[in-house]
């Protein structure tokens, strides 16, 4: 029990996670744009986020992740507890643990490519590119006009959380006499 336990906990959680992780902040922030996450996030909070953060987004934590899984695959000792070392087929068990989790990111990209039309170049420069429309650098107030126009967009934020005023009961109505 604790063997496999410690297999499963090896290889699905310190490998494929890593790998995992690293594609996702590449994919956020350098195809989805990290400045458009933060118009984004300004949006649904109504606070512009730290430029700590877009710099994060961009640079340092796929700097760190990429770092973090190749000093991981360089210091690799085969899987042990205590002192029982995993046989060869039980390392393979691991490995295949570990792509299952991860062969997705392939397989969607496949898929993504396979859905494009047009040459190669244009299916991967498409793939690339988001398919949710940018509303661009517009301050909130012109986001909640421009929805008003196209009923398709989301209700921003400003939209949905602002105070309105709760609905009053016209004064002759038995409500108002019972709220005095």
């Amino acid at each position: 029990g604790i063997y496999f336990f410690q297999l499963i906990d090896f290889y699905a959680a310190a490998i494929s996670l890593m790998v995992i992780a690293f594609f996702e902040v590449v994919a956020i922030s350098w195809i989805y744009g990290a400045n458009r996450l933060a118009r984004n996030i300004e949006e649904m909070t109504g606070n512009k986020p730290w430029l700590y953060f877009i710099v994060c987004w961009y640079g340092l934590s796929p700097i760190l992740i990429a770092g973090i899984m190749i000093f991981g695959f360089i210091q690799y000792t085969p899987m042990r507890y205590g002192d029982y070392y995993y046989p060869g087929w039980g390392q393979a068990i691991g490995w295949i643990i570990a792509c299952l989790s991860i062969i997705c990111l392939p397989i969607g990209a496949i898929h993504a490519l396979l859905q494009e039309e047009g040459g190669f170049v244009e299916r991967f420069k498409a793939t690339l590119r988001s398919k949710l429309p940018d509303r661009g650098s517009l301050p909130l107030e012109e986001f909640s006009r421009d929805q008003r126009k196209d009923p398709s967009l989301p209700p921003s934020y400003y939209e949905v959380s602002s105070p309105k005023a709760p609905p009053t009961a016209p004064p002759d109505s038995p409500m108002h006499e019972s709220a005095l």
